[in-house]
This record gives C-alpha cells, structure tokens and sequence, in this order.
C-alpha cells in the first residue's frame, strides 16, 4: 500500500485500532478518521479568471450533519454576498443554487441531496473550514444516466473519505462503466480550483491503468455516462472502501 503524508485515517476493526493511509493522493488538507469518522480540513478558492479557478467540486461523508446549504457555507466559513452552493438532481435534472447568509440558521436554503457532492464558488476571497462526517455501513450510491434535457445524468460523486480508490480507472472498475457498452463514452471529470486551475477529463478503459488521474481527497468528481440507447439505465454499488 502507499502512503501519502498528507493524510491519515485510523480504523479499528474487531476492537483493534490500526494505521493506514486512505489511497488518496496528498493535498493541503488532512483527514482523520476514527472508528470511520471524518473530519477535514478544505480550503476552498477564490472564484476568479481564467476558469476554472474557484470552481471548487468538494466531497462530503456519506453520513453528514449539513441538512441544508447554509450548514455548508457555515462550515466552511464562507461570507454573505458572494459564496454560492450549488448541487444539480441527476435524476431530475433540477439545480439548486444558495448565496451564503452571515448568522443565518445553519437550516436555512435548499436542502443538500444525500450522497453527492457539492459546488462552491465562492467570493471574495479564498476560505477555509472543516468538514465532518462519518461512514454509513452498508449504503449504496445510485449514478444516473446521462439524459436530455442536461443536467440530468450530471453526478457530482462524493469520493468516499476512506475509499480504497487511487484513481479514476478504479472508480470505472467499481461501477462497472469499464465494461460495455459504458467505455469508451463514460468520462470522469476533476477540476482543479486552486491556481494554476485546470479540468481534467478522463475516459473509461476496459482495465486498470495505474496512470490514470489521480484523485484527491476531499473533491468531488462529475461522472457522465450513457449506453445510447433511450432507456435510462441507473448504477448502483457500495464503493470500494477500507
């Protein structure tokens, strides 16, 4: 196994603890986990040219305490007047969007959709909190297909925090999307919010490739699949975790 400085998590299994490395490339924050509990630390970037600087993708625990979007802007300590949240329904397409409210009940806005990530561009300057959240035994995360009229197949998926994901090939193995007839025509999305900011696009393979892209803890991924026919085909799986 590899492990990466930047990040730990502690497990205890059967009564006992044990230390390894979430198989998550390093960044600047570190996540803690303790009996499959996460909290991290994320900044998150300013919103500025060119794009796609301070589109940032990020990644909540499947279990979390953010019922709704001010419940994010208050964790990650974003001000009034220009942080957005933005999640989109991959099922119905819907997108709902929430401007940050300074001392605002932490239930107030759209409420946040279970298991997907969320987006954060945010104003006027960068930010930074913690996340917190833990694992839920035994949950399924559901992807939809790509669908007309756009956004609907648009899935922000939230990496889990203790995944044993190195890269995006193995998020296609997980689901299936390496087979046909998803690849070739499936895609796996990063964006890279801090300076020099930049979008990476991967496409589904038929088997590993360990020099896939990387993924980085703490970010989401949009995931776009289809089969080309006109049923709507959905996945779902329980990611590959420690």
């Amino acid at each position: 196994m590899k492990f990466f400085s930047k990040m730990k998590a502690v497990l205890a299994v059967a009564g006992i603890a044990g230390a390894v490395a979430v198989c998550l490339v390093g960044s600047t924050e570190e996540a803690l986990a303790s009996n499959m509990g996460f909290k991290e630390n994320k900044q998150v970037f300013l919103k500025a040219v060119p794009s796609p600087r301070g589109r940032n993708l990020v990644a909540l625990p499947a279990n979390h305490p953010y019922t709704n979007m001010q419940g994010i802007c208050d964790a990650l300590n974003l001000p009034g007047g220009g942080p957005t949240i933005t999640q989109v329904d991959p099922n119905g397409g819907s997108s709902f969007n929430y401007f940050c409210v300074p001392g605002a009940a932490s239930t107030t806005g759209p409420a946040v959709i279970d298991l997907l990530g969320v987006e954060v561009n945010n104003l006027p300057a960068d930010a930074s909190g913690i996340i917190v959240g833990s694992h839920r035994p035994g949950f399924n995360y559901t992807l939809w297909e790509q669908q007309v009229p756009a956004p609907k197949g648009r899935n922000l998926y939230s990496v889990p925090f203790h995944t044993t994901n190195a890269n995006m090939q193995d998020i296609c193995i997980d689901w299936g999307l390496n087979l046909a007839p998803f690849v070739g025509s499936t895609t796996i999305t990063r964006v890279k919010a801090d300076p020099p900011a930049s979008t990476t696009t991967y496409f589904c393979i038929a088997g590993p490739n360990p020099g896939a892209p990387a993924l980085v803890l703490g970010e989401a991924v949009i995931i776009l699949y289809t089969d080309g026919t006109p049923a709507v085909i959905t996945k779902t799986a329980i990611p590959s975790h420690f």
